[in-house]
């Protein structure tokens, strides 16, 4: 099945279109000669407006010859055009139920190949033990498995491979000095080294700033120790020579404030006892 065109033929599709084109732009030319280089006083802007008027309606009428002539050299092609479309849309209609077959198929392969790769996938954990029971298919599964240009043995020979890494990136956790646990337990949830790591390495850093902070606070509490320390002094000396016996009291103190006040006890040898 061919389509022929029997008019027009190919060495005459479209005549040349024969109009004054030579005379009338040499007469457009010389009447235009007058404004070239042409100013325009103040007083004569009125006059400016006119000729832009008058040339700007020359150019439309010009225009509009132009268009008028396409839409006549477009008729015949819009006619041939819609016929076109007309015969495409008989052509697509038996294509469509044709595509929905081959789609119905492929699909269908895709659904059992499917299932023959989940089957592989738990064999293969199995017998990787028990070490990757937290694996699931979805974190192995690439859709490229389904192609039918990639065969089971291919695919293996990939899920094996990820199990292999994921062996090689767990040993590597397990030798942080630090956090391997909680690092272990990202890599679990991601597969992905990187982020395991970040966490080890952001749980250092918080412990570190913990103990920073801890030696700075206990810092902190011996210079207040040592700041009571010589206002006590002669407490202290004299001490001994109290007689002493129980007294039962509350104090309003903030948590500073009781420190300072054990310390001042601790310091001068004051026994204390819960009431």
């Amino acid at each position: 099945m061919e389509l022929k065109i029997y008019n027009p033929s190919e060495d005459g599709f479209i005549k040349p279109i024969e109009w004054n084109y030579e005379e009338l732009k040499a007469e457009l030319s010389q009447k235009l000669e007058q404004y070239k280089g042409l100013v325009y006083t103040e007083d004569q802007i009125k006059e400016a407006k006119a000729d832009r008027a008058k040339l700007n309606a020359l150019a439309t009428a010009i225009d509009g010859k132009r268009k008028e002539l396409k839409k006549q050299c477009l008729q015949p092609y819009e006619q041939f055009e819609a016929q076109i479309k007309d015969l495409l849309a008989v052509i697509k209609e038996p294509v469509a139920l044709i595509d929905s077959q081959i789609k119905g198929y492929e699909e269908e392969k895709k659904a059992k190949k499917l299932e023959e790769v989940k089957a592989l996938f738990e064999k293969l954990k199995d017998a990787a033990g028990e070490e990757f029971e937290f694996v699931s298919f979805e974190q192995i599964f690439e859709d490229k498995f389904l192609n039918a240009s990639l065969s089971l043995k291919m695919v293996e020979t990939v899920i094996s491979n990820k199990f292999n890494s994921i062996k090689c990136n767990l040993k590597t956790i397990a030798d942080l000095k630090e956090y391997s646990f909680e690092a272990t337990e990202v890599y679990k949830e991601t597969l992905n080294l990187n982020e395991a790591l970040e966490k080890a390495k952001y749980m250092v850093d918080i412990a570190e700033k913990k103990k920073a902070e801890e030696e700075r606070k206990e810092q902190e509490e011996k210079e207040e120790v040592k700041e009571i320390t010589p206002d006590m002094q002669d407490v202290k000396e004299s001490a001994t020579d109290i007689k002493r016996e129980w007294t039962a009291f509350e104090a309003y103190l903030s948590t500073e404030e009781a420190k300072m006040l054990a310390a001042w006890l601790k310091l001068n040898n004051i026994k204390i006892r819960r009431i």
